[in-house]
């Protein structure tokens, strides 16, 4: 006769049965509307990485599209070990009383969207915990056909994390600071492209994105520049705020060896022209 389970072993279990429903509820609602998901999967990646604080002032970002994958990668600070559990639940690391409107929540439900491409996700970047910078790489693997099948997915990352403290498994870097620059473009996302629709919907993400970017760029505050690379073909769009005046704003955003294109801003209360 099996055992009888102890109340944190029935919460534990709970816990991650709510985080595989709700993944599983959202990946549905992706995939039956797989066009507008796969114009929103960019998007979804670019308003996480500008909730990331930056000692920058900016966060810089990479797109790169190859015939097999896709990588995200930004130079933001790095993750928090909520994030990484937030990230692995599925849980917003923003504190639900924080009145901060410079950060809208990281990791949200909208991160879900980005499986549309992949269900196995590889997240890499370095963590800072207790004081210590360390490497970190997980899978996020959303395979599957049932909150059943997820379980035991998310039960693997959420012990692979609990071993933070194991120097052999999350390496320390003593020296991460200090040799970091605004060129690191340390955290990254991959998506293995494995069927000719996923090639399609990271294709026309790709072309969402770069025909609306030079605008989008004017209104993401916290980005900077966003480079581009499609199958060998780079193209970067960087944002400069040229002046400030009576409220307002007159950016230019210079695309690759293009004529810089350059927008006016005009705010007040809550509308922005």
């Amino acid at each position: 006769m099996e055992r009888d389970l102890t109340p944190e072993e029935i919460e534990k279990h709970n816990n991650r049965k709510l985080a595989a429903d709700k993944i599983r509820q959202i990946l549905s609602k992706v995939m039956e509307t797989p066009s507008q998901s796969s114009k929103r999967w960019a998007w979804e990646l670019m308003q996480n990485a500008k909730d990331i604080p930056n000692r920058f002032g900016e966060v810089s970002i990479i797109i790169e599209l190859t015939e097999n994958s896709l990588k995200f990668l930004h130079n933001g600070n790095p993750f928090t070990l909520k994030n990484i559990m937030g990230l692995i639940q599925q849980v917003s690391s923003k504190d639900s009383t924080n009145s901060n409107e410079e950060v809208t929540g990281k990791f949200g439900t909208g991160f879900i969207s980005t499986h549309l491409l992949s269900r196995k996700i590889s997240v890499k970047g370095f963590v800072f915990h207790n004081g210590i910078h360390r490497k970190f790489d997980i899978i996020l693997d959303r395979s599957g056909e049932s909150s059943e099948d997820l379980i035991p997915k998310i039960k693997i990352a959420l012990e692979h994390i609990s071993q933070i403290e194991n120097n052999q498994v999350f390496p320390i870097d003593y020296n991460y600071e200090n040799n970091r620059t605004e060129q690191s473009f340390d955290t990254s996302f991959e998506y293995k492209l494995l069927s000719d629709k996923s090639k399609k919907w990271a294709n026309d993400g790709i072309d969402d994105l770069v025909n609306t970017l030079p605008q989008t760029l004017v209104n993401l505050k916290k980005i900077k520049k966003v480079t581009v690379v499609n199958n060998g073909i780079q193209e970067v769009y960087e944002k400069k705020k040229v002046d400030n005046k009576n409220g307002f704003t007159s950016y230019e955003v210079q695309i690759s060896n293009q004529d810089s294109k350059k927008f006016i801003s005009y705010g007040r209360n809550e509308i922005t022209l």
